[in-house]
């Protein structure tokens, strides 16, 4: 809309079209001057009939002749002199259509678009920098995730480590530890094999982030 306004405030000759009342007035001068042409010249028309004859001709086919005789009769064709200055006719006819009062009109209407116009861009951009913050968020979250999930791994690794050591004690073979009187060589395995899992564990950590993979 705001381009077709500013292809129209461009073109003069488009805003003098929009004037309908100079138009109207343009056309019962051209008649007006085509009924003097002819009563110049002695033909016997009348320049009522000129006149009807000009608006069925200018109207659409539907409207009859009585109702152009009902729209401009004698009395009307004797004021189309009066109706219309010198003016006017100097305005219908000028080479420059004054479009002024026109050009204010849609200057106006152009202003009240263009801030439109400035909101709506500035609402599709805080809507594209809304998206870019969400995906940011989202890509923060994902990494996240994927941390959360290279530790865990890293954990279930080092319990296994554990288990392999379960899996020795379970196994039917001879081990001088299940010789041993009391169960101190049994906590002191327990805890041995826990402090061994949690320094693998804050190794690989610290392996990880000197590696810039956390």
């Amino acid at each position: 809309v705001r381009d077709e306004l500013e292809n129209l405030l461009d073109d003069d000759g488009d805003m003098a079209e929009l004037y309908l009342t100079d138009k109207l007035a343009q056309q019962k001068f051209e008649i007006f001057s085509a009924a003097s042409s002819i009563n110049n010249n002695g033909d016997d028309m009348t320049a009522n009939q000129v006149l009807q004859q000009d608006i069925v001709d200018r109207t659409h086919p539907e409207i009859s002749i009585e109702q152009g005789e009902d729209l401009i009769d004698h009395e009307d064709y004797e004021n189309v002199g009066g109706e219309i200055s010198g003016t006017q006719a100097a305005t219908v006819y000028s080479s420059v259509p004054n479009v002024q009062e026109l050009e204010m009109l849609l200057g106006a209407y152009f202003v009240q678009i263009g801030a439109t116009l400035n909101k709506l861009s500035a609402l599709g951009e805080y809507v594209e920098d809304t998206e870019d913050y969400i995906n940011i968020t989202l890509d923060d979250k994902q990494n996240r995730i994927l941390q959360a999930g290279v530790q865990i791994g890293t954990a279930s690794v080092i319990v296994n480590f554990f288990v392999v050591v379960t899996g020795i004690f379970g196994m039917n073979i001879h081990i001088d530890i299940f010789d041993a009187k009391g169960n101190s060589a049994f906590f002191e395995t327990v805890f041995g094999c826990t402090a061994t899992c949690i320094i693998l564990y804050f190794l690989a950590m610290f392996w990880y982030k000197k590696r810039r993979i956390l």
